[in-house]
């Protein structure tokens, strides 16, 4: 069996095995495994959004710092490989396949498709003997399967309103959720949060008897259109971002503040940002004859923070949207609306999509940005699913 129809198979999981959140099933898989998540250090981050910000950041200055690093990310644009990498670079087809093999002969109790992939992730750090891993949360934070580590130290990105079917309706219950990361005796690092949101986590940061940071604040921020980088200041120090937007100066704070717990020099923090990069986060493709930003922004907030990312760079773009039906996207529409008198929206191929009237085949939207008929600017955003058409439809030679 490849390992594409390997996928497939455990994808089906994520349809099929709804059951009642807990860890019992991971754990008990993790065991027969060995406990591989014991093996290496890791550093454990969860937010409503720059998580995979902060963790592309994160894994790059510890890579850089002379560590074997690994990094556990979710979603993926275009293949689930892009999830699991060490040292930048993607899990081979033949190690993944090799991993799900060995997590589905280790089940005590059917697994979910993301339960598969995080056991898989740890098995297969632990084969290649990783320093460090940088873990992502899938949702939430205190019932997810990653939530199963003690890590070196925990981050908080940010708090806001996404999954409230799952986390709950208010900041508080959301938070709640994110705050279950925090470990006692692991410093946890957080981002900028709503008052409501920052209580709980400071309650919950008491109770577990743990040191609680919160980045400084960055300042002399702005975009060096030349370089695609952000250049800022924090506390004292000048740092560029490979990965571009108006919020990457706080996320790099919160990994140069986690950095500095984990003992790793100014110099490997500075060159791990300035190197880092992240698909569809504000990616800025220059074409022969137009510059398309990708961007899968899918929550209000995330939203907000694009209109941010366009005003600081000085762009001016045509509009491209297309959003998932479970997703907020009367509200993402409503902050747009205030700031483009056009939208174009893009039909995906996908069961959960939106529908939206006039929408237009991906493809043909991507071949008029290209030639230039949409403008000298092309923003797509409201889905990771619209960024990874996208992205498949590109020519980047």
């Amino acid at each position: 069996m490849s390992f594409e129809t390997l996928h497939k198979e455990i994808l089906k999981r994520h349809y099929t095995i709804k059951k009642e959140q807990n860890l019992d099933a991971i754990k008990a898989a993790l065991f027969a495994l060995g406990n591989p998540q014991d093996c290496f250090k890791t550093v454990h981050v969860a937010g409503t959004n720059g998580k995979g910000s902060v963790c592309a950041m994160m894994a790059n200055i510890l890579a850089a710092a002379g560590y074997k690093t690994g990094l556990f990310t979710s979603p993926h644009l275009i293949s689930p490989r892009e999830r699991i990498q060490i040292n930048g670079k993607n899990i081979s087809a033949r190690a993944f396949e090799n991993a799900i093999k060995k997590v589905l002969l280790a089940e005590q109790t059917p697994l979910n498709y993301f339960e598969i992939l995080t056991a898989a992730v740890f098995y297969y750090f632990k084969k290649n003997k990783v320093d460090y891993a940088v873990i992502e949360a899938g949702i939430g934070g205190l019932l997810d399967a990653t939530n199963v580590i003690t890590p070196s130290v925990s981050i908080i990105t940010s708090v806001d309103y996404d999954h409230k079917d799952i986390l709950g309706n208010t900041l508080q219950k959301i938070a709640a959720q994110k705050a279950g990361i925090i470990k006692r005796g692991v410093p946890c690092v957080c981002g900028e949060l709503p008052k409501t949101a920052k209580n709980v986590v400071i309650k919950t940061a008491r109770a577990a008897k743990v040191p609680l940071y919160f980045a400084a604040k960055p300042s002399n921020i702005r975009f060096v259109p030349n370089k695609n980088l952000m250049r800022f200041t924090v506390s004292g120090r000048t740092y560029e971002s490979g990965i571009c937007g108006a919020k990457q100066p706080l996320n790099a704070a919160v990994c140069a503040q986690a950095a500095k717990l984990l003992a790793v020099k100014p110099a490997a923090v500075k060159k791990g940002l300035r190197t880092a990069n992240l698909r569809a986060r504000f990616e800025i493709i220059k074409t022969p004859n137009s510059t398309l930003i990708i961007d899968g922004a899918h929550n209000p907030q995330a939203m907000r923070g694009v209109i941010e990312n366009i005003k600081l760079a000085g762009f001016n773009p045509t509009l491209v949207f297309a959003a998932m039906k479970d997703k907020d996207y009367r509200s993402m529409l409503q902050i747009l609306r205030a700031r483009f008198k056009k939208i174009i929206f893009a039909a995906l191929n996908n069961p959960r999509a939106a529908v939206f009237p006039n929408a237009r085949p991906t493809q043909e939207i991507i071949k008029q940005a290209l030639s230039g008929a949409l403008g000298k600017s092309v923003l797509f955003t409201g889905s990771f699913y619209l960024a990874g058409e996208a992205d498949r439809l590109i020519d980047r030679r």
